[in-house]
């Protein structure tokens, strides 16, 4: 098709070429066909070129209903079509949902509500559905907390919420559980498992937990097809012990690292970059929660690894507690000699009273001040399973502050700070 000018055409004055093709012979009824990328030729003053789009065309065919299915471990979907931090859940990998508008922005909107990233998923081919269909149900305990499986055909669109008395958690898109019986689960950890389904036919399930259930968080996470609702009870702790944290496993992040250095200090290439100091400290945390009795692990000892990558594990480990270690810096333009301090940032809520509690014990034990406690969308922090945040401890970019972070015992001090905090955490 050639593309015609929207505007008349002035020279130096940017315009948009357009042109509108009915595709629709291409798509059969009830089908999803991927028609591949757009290509563009443009012939200019005697020379010829051409441009593929990264992305790719899709064809509905009259009756079919496009399915979205989640790309990596983890998908953010959006309130609005706009990268504004408002989330309305976090979906898995291959968790699937209609798309019900190509909105702007580069995203699609799901019947579900929200918005995803076009970049975040693919588009099912042919006659795909995200309905599954519900064989059965079943809770069973878990080593740490317990487990509601619903068997499946797909993996389903959820949204969720957790408050001191109950776990509520909504699935869209699940046929036949009406024909199910929630009320009859055993359960050692809730009173009750109260289940609701919605004109639109999304299932709310709300377990009720029992007088003195105290939870660390709560998940979804897939056997195959089957959706497993997972409460995590929140480990015990025994004041009298000189291992207090026995039953706690702690998962520690040492942000960037391989061939992502992060910030540069002050020295340049002449001192550690951020990804070293932020795998000393670390190390440092890990030896001090150790000696507690705690079980830990660190991500990785200075390789690359994507969020998603690191989220992942913290899941495959089980986590009890989430902690990614960072420093802060300014742009090469700031002034970085008067901006110094400790940041810590949260998402869920059940994460706010660590992360105050590790802002307090850090500023108190470095003698740093504690610049904010704040809620923000960093990636890492938006599990629902256990409380995690990030932890800037400090401005490498200020030149005072970066003397003191590289100061060995300071790394001792970071350690027990951190450890400090994960006790006062499950001591309280």
């Amino acid at each position: 098709a050639t593309l015609q000018p929207v505007a008349a055409v002035q020279n130096g004055v940017a315009v948009t070429y357009q042109a509108t093709l009915d595709v629709s012979s291409l798509a059969l009824s009830g089908q999803v066909k991927n028609i591949g990328p757009v290509t563009y030729r443009l012939n200019y003053a005697g020379l010829n070129s051409s441009q593929q789009t990264a992305g790719e065309v899709y064809v509905a065919g009259e009756g079919a209903a496009p399915v979205a299915r989640m790309k990596t471990f983890i998908v953010p979907v959006n309130k609005n079509a706009a990268d504004d931090g408002q989330y309305l859940t976090i979906l898995k990998k291959d968790c699937v949902d209609y798309i019900t508008e190509n909105a702007g922005g580069g995203y699609y909107r799901l019947s579900s509500g929200g918005y995803v990233l076009k970049s975040a998923v693919d588009v099912d081919e042919g006659a795909a559905t995200a309905q599954s269909a519900v064989a059965s149900i079943a809770m069973a305990k878990a080593p740490k907390g317990e487990k509601l499986t619903i068997g499946g055909t797909a993996r389903p669109a959820f949204t969720g919420s957790m408050d001191e008395d109950s776990v509520t958690v909504t699935f869209h898109h699940l046929e036949g559980f009406e024909k199910m019986n929630a009320s009859m689960l055993e359960s050692t950890l809730c009173s009750s498992v109260e289940s609701s389904i919605s004109d639109d036919g999304a299932v709310t399930l709300t377990f009720h937990l029992n007088e003195g259930v105290r939870l660390s968080g709560w998940d979804v996470q897939f056997d195959g097809n089957d959706t497993v609702v997972y409460l995590r009870e929140r480990p015990a702790f025994d004041r009298l012990s000189a291992t207090p944290l026995s039953d706690v496993t702690v998962v520690l992040d040492p942000g960037h690292g391989g061939t992502d250095p992060g910030a540069s200090g002050v020295a340049g290439d002449g001192g550690p970059w951020e990804k070293t100091l932020n795998l000393a400290n670390a190390y440092a945390a890990q030896s001090r929660l150790e000696a507690l009795g705690a079980t830990v692990h660190v991500l990785h000892s200075d390789e690359t690894m994507t969020l998603n990558e690191r989220m992942e594990l913290s899941q495959q480990f089980d986590a009890d507690l989430f902690i990614s270690c960072h420093h802060n810096s300014l742009g090469v333009t700031a002034d970085s000699v008067g901006v110094s301090g400790i940041e810590v940032y949260y998402w869920n809520d059940q994460s706010q009273r660590l992360a105050e509690l590790a802002g307090q014990s850090l500023a108190e034990d470095s003698g740093r001040r504690l610049r904010s406690v704040e809620r923000s969308y960093y990636r890492v922090t938006m599990m629902t399973a256990c409380p995690s945040i990030l932890l800037e401890s400090g401005f490498i970019t200020n030149p005072a502050e970066y003397q003191q972070i590289c100061d060995a015992f300071a790394m001792y001090r970071y350690g027990s700070a951190v450890a400090d905090a994960v006790v006062q955490y499950f001591a309280s």
